[in-house]
C-alpha cells in the first residue's frame, strides 16, 4: 500500500524480505547490485555478452538456491489464525 509516496509493508512482506536477504546474500549485496548496473551498461554498449553475465549470476544463484532449499525457515508453520485470516478461510483473495 502506498500513501503519498510512502511504501507501507505488511508484516508478511517484512518477514519474506528478511528471509530473502538472509538466504540470498549475494543477490542482495549492494556491492553486487552496483557491479551489476555497470555490467548491464557494458552489455548495452556491446562490451559484454549478456550470456556471460547470466552464467556468472546463475552460478551464485544456483548455490544459494540449494542452500535455501535445505536451510530456509518455513514461515508457513509460524502462521497464526487471526480474525481476518479466519474469515478468509478457503478464499484465494480476501
Amino acid at each position: 500500500m502506498a500513501d503519498r509516496g510512502t511504501v507501507l509493508s505488511d508484516e508478511i512482506g517484512v518477514v519474506v524480505c528478511d528471509l530473502l536477504v538472509k538466504n540470498f546474500p549475494y543477490i542482495f549485496d549492494t556491492a553486487y547490485t552496483a557491479k551489476l548496473e555497470t555490467e548491464l551498461d557494458d552489455i548495452e554498449e556491446g562490451k559484454e555478452k549478456w550470456t556471460d553475465l547470466l552464467n556468472g549470476f546463475y552460478g551464485y544463484f544456483e548455490e544459494e538456491l540449494k542452500d535455501a532449499g535445505k536451510n530456509m525457515e518455513n514461515i508457513k508453520r509460524m502462521e497464526q489464525v487471526t480474525e481476518r485470516n479466519a474469515s478468509c478461510a478457503g478464499r484465494r483473495w480476501c
